[in-house]
């Protein structure tokens, strides 16, 4: 029965990973699935077989090449399992791998910092920079902070199409990405963004007062007593809380 198939697969629970949903637009998305997490098939999972395959195969698979020829064989921005049978693997150089890799790294760095202002998240600690002068300041910067980084996370995609390209023997310069619904710039989401106006980004503050007054966030972050943590590894298993 279906409890039977759902269990089928629990012996892969909880290992590092990535993953994809069935449904996306303007087309696919792989994303980090990091460990101690169960999957549903609403939340496809590919697991490497070799963990330090991990970051070259989320820049391969987010690659303009392979999303465009997922594209092509989807139907109505849906997603499932076997729609591409297999990609031919071939080993990249050190210097590409290096290339794919270090861009991941980058695209995922300026993907957390976004998050991680937002109070939903596990890595949450304070939605502004300690020594804010004012809400209309601070909100300008991280606009501008968004847009710079957003720019750079389109260039890091760019960045992995060439490296893909060259190990693949492909067209260096590429194709016309807009027959497959593709851009490098599908990397910049807006959604990510917690806060889009300074009305919004003052009810966050709102917010955040009321938790520190009641001892849900540690006011100490936001008066630059305590350093803000590190990011932890993205594959690590998501904290329980925020700090």
């Amino acid at each position: 029965g279906q409890t039977a198939q759902a269990r089928q697969g629990s012996s892969f629970y909880f290992k590092p990973g990535i993953s994809f949903s069935r449904r996306g637009e303007p087309t696919i998305a792989f994303r980090v699935y990091p460990s101690a997490c169960a999957f549903s098939s609403n939340g496809a999972v590919i697991l490497p077989i070799e963990a330090k395959n991990a970051l070259y195969l989320l820049g391969l698979l987010n690659s303009s090449w392979v999303r465009a020829g997922i594209h092509t064989q989807a139907h109505k921005f849906s997603y499932s399992v076997g729609h591409s049978k297999s990609i031919r693997w071939i080993e990249p150089s050190p210097r590409e791998r290096d290339s794919i890799e270090s861009s991941v790294r980058i695209i995922l760095e300026h993907k957390r910092w976004r998050f991680s202002k937002d109070e939903r998240d596990s890595n949450f600690v304070v939605p502004f920079d300690p020594g804010m002068a004012s809400i209309v300041e601070w909100f300008a910067l991280f606009r501008h902070e968004c847009k710079r980084r957003g720019g750079e996370m389109s260039d890091m995609l760019a960045n992995i199409d060439k490296a893909v390209a060259m190990t693949y023997d492909l067209p260096p310069e590429g194709i016309d990405w807009k027959d497959f619904n593709t851009s490098v710039g599908d990397v910049d989401d807006p959604e990510d963004i917690p806060y889009s106006s300074v009305k919004e980004f003052s009810s966050c503050i709102i917010a955040y007062v009321l938790g520190a007054i009641f001892g849900r966030w540690d006011i100490r972050y936001a008066t630059g007593q305590k350093p803000t943590p590190q990011l932890p590894d993205p594959f690590a298993s998501l904290a329980i809380c925020s700090p």
